[in-house]
């Protein structure tokens, strides 16, 4: 795992895509948008990203869902509006972070570089840890 260069963002709401899109690109990545867990696998396997912002409750083929679809090592960070303590504890250890919604979209870039060094400096379990639902 190099630099963060390029970000996956899925999320069904078209705003939030908007707002944290224009935050990354702020924070000098290169960013993707897509709206489903379906365009987001096909993104993952066309040109692979770095590291993928997903939100954990989409219609069709949830965050959950999607992210034991992921490969194993590549790092995902949350976006939820649920409680920390509602989400499942599995899917919290397996994530590189999670980042409550509604966010800050001046802090987003920090905290995703933030949760980036953090997955560098770790050795992570989270690859044991996902499986498909």
């Amino acid at each position: 795992m190099g630099s963060l260069e390029r970000i996956l963002l899925v999320d069904d709401d078209p705003d939030i895509r908007l707002i944290a899109r224009l935050a990354l690109r702020g924070g000098g990545w290169e960013v993707e948008a897509v709206a489903s867990g379906d365009e987001a696998l096909l993104a993952v396997a066309t040109r692979r990203p770095d590291l993928v912002l997903l939100d954990v409750m989409m219609d069709g083929l949830s965050g959950a869902a999607l992210m034991g679809r992921l490969p194993k090592d590549l790092p995902v960070i949350l976006l939820t509006a649920r409680a920390h303590a509602d989400l499942d504890p599995d899917l919290v250890i397996a994530a590189a972070g999670v980042i409550q919604k509604p966010f800050d979209p001046t802090a987003l870039a920090e905290q995703v570089q933030e949760a980036w060094q953090n997955t560098l400096g770790a050795v992570t379990t989270s690859s044991r840890l996902r499986a498909a639902p």
